[in-house]
């Protein structure tokens, strides 16, 4: 997909073109021409942002801001033939690189009375066949973007006109976007990576990592055989409590085996390694989106581009996905092989409200802050080529990536797909962190059950107990097994975005001392447990506790 620009992509919009047959397009506003110019008076660059997928019929926005002249009155054509001024700010090159193709129109009568009205208030004046206006200006802004391009010769392929006569004014068939053109396409092989601090390369693995790990656990954790034959067994209890031989004490014994045996049955090491794990992506994440957080409210993003600017954003979101889907995910895990505790419960819960306030601050329209704007235009202000009066057009490139409602705002994996994953998790918390305080060993815990039971009045006679708890250990299994189904696809759109951020390379290559402790949070949970793999748990836990202490295996 290639990168475009911010420039006009809008729905409420002061001038709209509806491309027709070849040099015949009309100009349709949203409304009456008396609302559009009053609405005009309040639009500008941040509406751009937020309404930016909007457009009917790929809409194209004059901005009202532009061409500005010393009298305080807009005249693009002034504006538009002065080549410091088409460069001197983010509108008027907007307004210009539109120029061409409006007043080829003006000149044919093609537009409707109010879209005269709105390009006379702009003063742009209407193009005959053959006049060299629409080329002059067409060509400067060419001129300008090809020496932009910093010799890289994917951009100035893309750049080149497609015409004999080497020039062209703006594309006959331009709609939506203005840099969605071939003819325009600047930005695309231009990198923008996202702030190191967030999504240095180091960062990013260790987020890949993080998915992986966390899957790996899964897999190799679970005693399957053990899980399969407490499955059956509560299927063919669930038929035979329906028959009149509601079951022997010999069946009951052979319906508690799959519960009993399946607790010796879990990887001792990869059981203790997996509540390190736990810990270990809760400090992680926790870090993690606390620094996003921190670092885009106190303006310390510094984007050196808008385009860059916004990857952070949508790098962030993905992150608080990270702060709960696979936090949750191994929870149920650990609950599936008994291994929770208040400690791990408490410590995973904090992590999900840090990860849900990033989600909450970040889920809405891309809204930068001045702090980020200014940044922006300080960027602009220097370092471009003579042709485009020195002033730097690149950092202003934007494209949110929208490629197949994937990925970016409003999408259905970071955008709406992260909100439903949030619910989802925070069901299986609820459900996790309920079944733990019921299935409790601790006596106040256990008296208040028995309140509460009493409170219902439910029955708790001696005969309820053995089929309750056959059923309890069945739905227990159903739930494991949905739910965890559930997640796998929940963790193949959480790795479908990771993707897209490898497939657009945003994520910044480049190492630093960050980016290393970012892959080594997950070193001493992997050489823990390859060292209790090999000495065995009791042996393998000496070093971690006193002389007075010894670890013994209860049979």
């Amino acid at each position: 997909m290639r990168a475009v620009w911010i420039l006009l992509p809008f729905q409420l919009s002061c001038l709209a073109l509806k491309p027709a047959p070849p040099l015949n397009i009309a100009i349709i506003p949203s409304n009456n021409f008396t609302t559009l110019e009053n609405h005009t008076k309040t639009f500008g660059l941040q509406d751009a942002l937020n309404n930016y997928y909007d457009s009917p019929n790929g809409a194209i926005t004059l901005f009202p801001d532009a061409c500005v002249q010393s009298d305080g009155t807009s005249n693009c054509t002034a504006a538009c033939l002065n080549n410091t001024q088409i460069f001197s700010n983010l509108e008027t090159l907007h307004n210009c690189a539109l120029f061409p193709i409006i007043s080829v129109h003006l000149a044919n009568n093609s537009l409707s009375a109010d879209a005269r009205r709105l390009a006379d208030e702009f003063k742009i004046e209407p193009s005959s066949d053959g006049s060299s206006l629409p080329s002059r200006i067409s060509n400067s802004i060419q001129r300008c973007f090809l020496d932009s391009c910093n010799d890289n010769p994917d951009c100035t392929g893309a750049l080149n006109p497609t015409d004999d006569s080497g020039t062209k004014p703006s594309p006959d068939n331009l709609t939506g976007t203005l840099f969605a053109n071939t003819y325009f396409n600047l930005c695309g092989p231009i990198p923008a990576y996202v702030n190191a601090d967030v999504g240095g390369i180091g960062v990013f693995i260790s987020y890949v990592m993080q998915m992986g790990l966390a899957l790996l656990a899964f897999v190799f954790t679970i005693p399957w055989p053990s899980i399969i034959r407490a499955f059956c067994s509560g299927f063919v209890y669930c038929f035979s409590i329906m028959s009149l031989q509601r079951g022997s004490s010999k069946e009951k014994q052979i319906y508690q085996i799959p519960s009993t045996q399946s607790d010796r049955k879990y990887p001792e090491a990869l059981t203790i390694a997996l509540v390190d794990f736990q810990k270990a992506q809760c400090f992680f994440m926790i870090a993690t989106n606390i620094a996003g957080l921190v670092i885009e409210q106190s303006g310390g993003l510094a984007p050196e581009s808008l385009q860059q600017l916004y990857n952070t954003y949508i790098l962030i979101k993905v992150i608080a996905i990270g702060g709960y889907l696979p936090i949750t995910f191994t929870l149920l895990n650990l609950h599936m092989i008994k291994q929770l505790s208040w400690h791990l419960l408490t410590l995973s819960t904090v992590t999900i409200v840090v990860a849900t306030t990033t989600l909450t601050l970040k889920d809405s329209a891309f809204l930068p802050t001045q702090d980020d704007f200014d940044q922006i235009t300080v960027a602009t202000s220097s370092g471009g080529p003579s042709s485009c009066a020195s002033q730097n057009v690149v950092p202003w490139c934007y494209n949110p990536h929208k490629d197949g409602n994937n990925f970016g705002f409003d999408s259905s994996s970071s955008g709406d797909g992260a909100n439903d994953i949030l619910v989802f998790c925070l069901i299986t918390l609820a459900i996790i962190v309920v079944d733990h305080f019921c299935r409790s060993d601790d006596p106040t815990q256990r008296k208040i059950n028995r309140r509460i039971l009493t409170k219902l009045g439910i029955a708790t006679s001696e005969p309820l107990f053995p089929h309750a708890r056959t059923i309890l250990n069945f739905g227990t299994g159903a739930f494991h097994f949905v739910f965890f189904w559930l997640y796998i696809y929940c963790f193949s759109i959480f790795g479908w975005d990771l993707n897209l951020f490898r497939a657009y390379k945003v994520y910044d290559p480049s190492w630093g001392f960050g980016q290393i402790v970012a892959i080594l949070v997950w070193v001493p949970t992997l050489c823990d447990f390859l060292w209790d793999q090999m000495r065995g748990v009791p042996k393998g836990f000496e070093h971690r506790l006193s002389k007075r202490y010894e670890v013994v295996k209860r049979e």
